[in-house]
């Protein structure tokens, strides 16, 4: 019987995650309780956000004089949720909020992931004084707190949306360079990248080929808890004036402007709350979900 030969370059097929593991892990995860309310509380505000034109009763910045912080009508009324100081419509306030948080959250999780991820593979494979000169940059950052950091970077540059989806990035960064580069050290001691090594695959060929599918499953984790994260940190920034400008409807600037007018209009400030409340319980019990479905022992069973 023939011996298969064994192009050089080529890696060893049995270290490839099939994708049928991924699809069994999706399975699992609209099976469990908790992953289908995360999936589905997650699916809801995404899709709020992007209908959110179609959806919303007036426009946000829209004022009505004569209507100032009106009590919520119910659904047959004129303004469901109730309006704010200026007269705006709350109902269509959070809605358009909702499409600020997800940007700035999607915003600074894919720089974050960009920068870390990319940082994380040349560090965790190659070592040596880069390995040393990223992982002190990244610890330096990692010490500050995270409000304290995204205060200074959009004080540095001024508030804004876009500064604070840079200042939430900034502060994600380093948590993603950490897991690539000690998932990438675990990797590297592995028989199939000596393997590969030994039949001339580039480096390049054993990290993104080889690698990386190995350690997609904690970086999806670390995404759905980055974007929780990052909406928390845009609401705060906002709420402290770095972020969203009035009269742009962020969630954290509507909290901001409610609290003198709690004793009067409490439904001003509830309101924002709970959406902000909605939105961080889906993106967690999303990721405490991914967690469990992803982990390889878990996967195993379903074999």
């Amino acid at each position: 019987m023939a011996e298969t030969a064994i192009r050089p370059g080529a890696l060893p097929l049995a270290q490839r995650q099939p994708e049928s593991l991924f699809k069994m892990a999706f399975g699992r995860l609209i099976r469990n309780p908790l992953g289908a309310f995360g999936v589905g509380m997650t699916g809801f505000l995404v899709l709020v956000a992007i209908i959110a034109p179609l959806i919303s009763p007036y426009d946000p910045l829209e004022v009505h004089t004569d209507l100032k912080l009106l009590a919520p009508t119910g659904l047959g009324g004129q303004f469901i949720l109730g309006t704010d100081q200026y007269g705006r419509d709350i109902l269509s306030r959070i809605i358009w909020g909702t499409r600020i948080s997800l940007e700035v959250g999607l915003v600074a999780v894919a720089l974050g992931v960009l920068v870390g991820v990319t940082t994380g593979l040349i560090g965790g494979y190659w070592g040596g004084n880069v390995e040393a000169v990223l992982s002190r940059i990244w610890d330096t950052i990692l010490a500050f707190p995270a409000v304290l950091l995204g205060v200074a970077v959009t004080a540095a540059l001024g508030p804004g949306t876009l500064n604070a989806a840079l200042a939430v990035a900034i502060i994600n960064m380093p948590i993603f360079y950490r897991i690539t580069r000690a998932s990438i050290l675990v990797e590297n001691e592995k028989d199939y990248v000596t393997a590969a090594r030994a039949l001339g695959a580039s480096d390049w060929r054993i990290v993104f080929r080889g690698m990386m599918p190995n350690i997609v499953s904690p970086l999806l984790v670390q995404v759905t808890v980055a974007m929780g994260q990052a909406v928390l940190l845009e609401a705060s920034l906002s709420f402290l004036g770095l972020g969203a400008q009035p009269p742009e409807p962020s969630w954290g600037s509507m909290l901001n402007e409610s609290r003198q007018y709690l004793r009067v209009a409490g439904h001003f400030g509830i309101f924002p709350g709970i959406a902000l409340m909605m939105l961080l319980a889906g993106l967690n019990t999303l990721s405490d979900s991914l967690r469990d479905v992803l982990d390889p022992r878990q996967i195993q069973k379903g074999h």
